[in-house]
């Protein structure tokens, strides 16, 4: 599915500033926290195999979003 871009963060979208955001900008404290950092090792650039296999079947960039609170992946097969 070429092109496809996985949202995980959907719920932020719509969320006021505020949460993801301090008045100076800054990214909220919030999304700091050990809970908002177990897929960190996610985030990057990646060739997708399938299990066993060898030949790529997909590019993946993997990113974190709103100051930290989510992630995306675009994925382009």
């Amino acid at each position: 599915m070429s092109g496809r871009t996985i949202l995980i963060a959907a719920m932020l979208m719509a969320a006021p500033a505020s949460w993801t955001e301090q008045a100076d900008g800054a990214p909220a404290s919030h999304c700091a926290s050990a809970e908002y950092r177990q897929f960190d090792f996610w985030v990057g650039t990646w060739d997708v195999y399938p299990t066993g296999g060898s030949e790529l079947v997909a590019h993946s960039l993997i990113e974190s979003v709103y100051n930290g609170c989510g992630l995306r992946e675009n994925w382009n097969g």
